[in-house]
């Protein structure tokens, strides 16, 4: 999750910024455009994506499975999953590995990340640039240090903790505000994004579950991620890396990723739950479980995020005025 809490905080930050520059948006129309793209953004298909679990969970789980997915389910629903993991065993911890729920605890993360930055930016309004931008990055930092110290003496809080995750969604952020100047030379933007992405892949080859994580170890993800962004960010030339990421078919599974976080881990303990069991997952079963994971997370984005994500009629959930009385339409925002 490291990559997408990155990710996540240069989108968000990025709408979030545009907004409080503008004189004639006021604190209140600020926060009610903000939560009413997250609400239509997140919650239709979250709510479809619980119903499935529970009516799964009541009629197919074992006794033991079943009482750990109705201790989540509540604290699920209210974003707060992640401070209910962190009380129990770790995240590989085989007490974990068969709840339904348990990819839950970043989206919980982020929503409480919701809560904390858009009340961060509005300091913009008040200081100056140059003040806002080393406030944002001191945050940043003070998370940082923290993640190590509360790492090395208790690991499952470290993991799961919005205090010790706030500085991976934060230096995405740090992007959008243009704390770093752009790079000018393509060349160099291209050794960026390569360095990028051969520590995020590498990454997933280097840390294990024998590692004290997230601290010092997850600077590689979360660095190699914000490399790549760095690197193509609002530039007239891409790089090649950027050219290949752009690629339509992974430019798709980029707008569906919401429903494929979805969606992947309950069809994945579905699956074990009702055809593997303990054996470990064959090759054959990991290419059924990827095209399944596609194929539900297509019907989401389509029949459920989309409707709900762009209003009809055009028209703010709540009514947006501009100073004069003049109604503002919404723009559709990518994320």
């Amino acid at each position: 999750m490291d990559v997408f809490f990155v990710i996540s905080g240069y989108l968000i930050t990025a709408i979030l910024y545009r907004d409080v520059q503008k004189e004639d948006v006021s604190t209140l129309q600020y926060f009610v455009r903000f939560y009413d793209k997250r609400i239509r953004r997140i919650l239709p298909a979250f709510l479809a994506m619980m119903m499935a679990c529970i009516f799964f969970a009541g009629t197919v789980l074992l006794p033991h499975h079943y009482d750990a997915f109705f201790k989540t389910a509540p604290y699920a629903l209210i974003f707060f999953s992640n401070l209910q993991f962190a009380t129990q065993t770790g995240y590989f911890d085989v007490a974990h590995e068969m709840n339904l729920l348990l990819h839950t605890w970043s989206l919980s993360v982020e929503e409480q990340f919701y809560l904390i930055w858009p009340l961060l930016l509005l300091s913009a309004k008040r200081v100056t640039p140059k003040v806002f931008k080393i406030l944002l990055a001191t945050v940043c930092g003070i998370s940082l240090i923290w993640c190590i110290i509360q790492s090395n003496s208790d690991q499952n809080t470290a993991f799961f903790s919005i205090l010790t995750r706030l500085w991976q969604m934060g230096v995405g952020g740090l992007i959008s505000i243009g704390l770093f100047p752009q790079l000018a030379s393509l060349n160099r933007r291209e050794i960026l994004s390569g360095l990028g992405i051969i520590m995020m892949i590498g990454s997933f080859f280097f840390i294990n579950e024998s590692m004290v994580y997230p601290g010092v170890a997850a600077l590689i993800p979360t660095l190699g991620t914000f490399l790549l962004i760095y690197a193509n960010h609002q530039q007239a030339r891409v790089t090649l890396i950027g050219k290949v990421l752009s690629h339509p078919v992974l430019r798709f599974i980029g707008l569906i990723s919401f429903s494929l976080y979805l969606w992947h881990w309950p069809i994945l303990i579905g699956y074990k739950t009702l055809i593997t069991g303990a054996n470990p997952l064959t090759w054959m079963d990991r290419g059924l479980l990827m095209t399944l994971s596609l194929v539900v997370s297509t019907l989401s984005w389509t029949f459920i995020e989309q409707p709900f994500r762009h209003k009809p009629s055009g028209k703010p959930f709540t009514p947006t005025l501009s100073p004069r009385g003049e109604e503002i339409s919404p723009r559709r925002e990518s994320c």
